[in-house]
């Protein structure tokens, strides 16, 4: 049998504690995507990129998220649209898809699947 996993419960925990999980610590986490395997037990470990704005970062300190958003938006664009390259339509129908990034200076990771024609 084969399963595809979607990472989940990965909440950005700070260094110190507070009221909230993570509230000491600007951070956001990027899933480098889902996992497939050829099995039905759940993967042991995750890959995923952490980002922390250090400035925003502790106790006495104001926890701004927008200098982080500004971040990702100028280093992790979202693709421009997707071109699919692949398709099955036995059973359930599988539509694979490659992200198209935004400049010539980008790489897309991975491909997408939905179920449906219409693009993610």
């Amino acid at each position: 049998p084969m399963s595809i996993w979607r990472p989940a419960d990965l909440v950005p925990k700070g260094k110190l504690q507070g009221a909230r999980r993570g509230s000491n610590a600007v951070k956001q986490r990027i899933l480098l995507g889902h996992y497939a395997r050829q099995s039905l037990e759940a993967p042991s470990e995750v890959m995923l990129l952490e980002i922390t704005d250090e400035k925003h970062s502790g106790i006495f300190v104001r926890h701004s998220m927008e200098a982080i958003r500004q971040f990702l938006e100028a280093f992790f664009p979202h693709p421009v649209r997707f071109r699919k390259i692949w398709q099955q339509h036995v059973g359930t129908p599988v539509h694979v898809w490659e992200p198209i990034p935004p400049a010539p200076e980008f790489v897309a990771l991975g491909m997408l699947s939905t179920v449906g024609e219409a693009a993610p």
